[in-house]
């Protein structure tokens, strides 16, 4: 990829991806073939939703499913959130949580 196409899928993207790793992703880029980089951004989970979803099923631990914890998934499910506190900052760190899960997918598939 040339460094034009490079900035803009990071533009595209960058409301999904954590802040800090945008070097480190454009590092990864400009090796990258075309199939690997569909691949790495295919399946990128939005920060909003997670967010909604926290603030409505957050005690359902459904928040952490969707980002694959599946223990603290279940932990959140048996607990009911943590008696509504681990719920609570759950709608703080929800977007982090959601921007680092695809940082971390993206860099995995690169």
């Amino acid at each position: 990829m040339n460094t034009e196409q490079i900035d803009q899928l990071i533009l595209t993207y960058i409301e999904k991806i954590a802040p800090e790793s945008v070097e480190a992703i454009r590092q990864r880029l400009v090796g990258a073939d075309d199939v690997q980089v569909q691949t790495a951004f295919a399946n990128l989970k939005n920060p909003t939703t997670v967010l909604l979803v926290s603030i409505f099923l957050g005690a359902l631990g459904i928040d952490r499913f969707i980002l694959g914890q599946k223990l603290q998934g279940v932990l959140k499910l048996v607990t009911a959130g943590g008696c509504g506190i681990w719920t609570v900052v759950d709608w703080f760190t929800a977007s982090d949580r959601t921007r680092d899960y695809n940082t971390k997918n993206i860099l995995a598939r690169l």
